[in-house]
């Protein structure tokens, strides 16, 4: 089975491959999981980059279920992983041979404090129950501010904005 890669150019380039006899190349498989606040999930959408010798050997791309699968030669590959909203994870090494199959890595999720300041008309108000979606509700202080600490990089992250007696509010950031 060949090894796919994936190629842009966009000026003159020189691309060296190093190709190695079938017989020689061994079925790695690999598992991506991202750890945040809300726990640990599968990484989908992700081209790692592999170089063997400090050159590009393959790009793998992994699957929705955070999983890929590649045939490496024996060998000193290290690899490096980019994924929006998560620490990289740059250049690191493993080693390929007969008694390697599988590979598991963890990116840790980038976390931000996200503050809300709720007002009424006369002023800020104690006491509203701020909801963000996937973590514990909070309620804002007599300054109107309710702060979340540890927020977990999300796009479209749902928040409700709640107090007897007042309009709501919802929207998402």
């Amino acid at each position: 089975t060949p090894t796919s890669m994936w190629l842009t150019v966009k000026d003159a380039t020189t691309k060296n491959i190093q190709i190695d006899p079938i017989s020689s190349l061994y079925s790695i498989d690999f598992s991506f999981y991202g750890k945040g606040p809300k726990g640990t999930i599968p990484l989908n959408s992700i081209i790692t980059s592999l170089y063997y010798n400090n050159m590009l050997y393959s790009l793998l791309r992994i699957n929705e279920q955070g999983k890929g699968s590649i045939l490496l030669p024996k060998g000193y590959f290290v690899y490096s992983i980019d994924k929006e909203g998560y620490n990289l994870i740059v250049n690191k090494q493993i080693y390929v041979d007969a008694t390697a199959s599988a590979f598991n890595d963890t990116l840790t999720q980038k976390t931000y404090s996200v503050q809300f300041n709720v007002k009424t008309s006369t002023g800020a108000y104690d006491g509203v129950s701020v909801l963000l979606n996937g973590y514990t509700p909070l309620l804002t202080n007599e300054q109107g501010i309710a702060i979340f600490n540890e927020i977990g990089y999300e796009k479209n992250l749902a928040y409700t904005i709640e107090k007897s007696g007042f309009i709501g509010a919802n929207g998402y950031i």
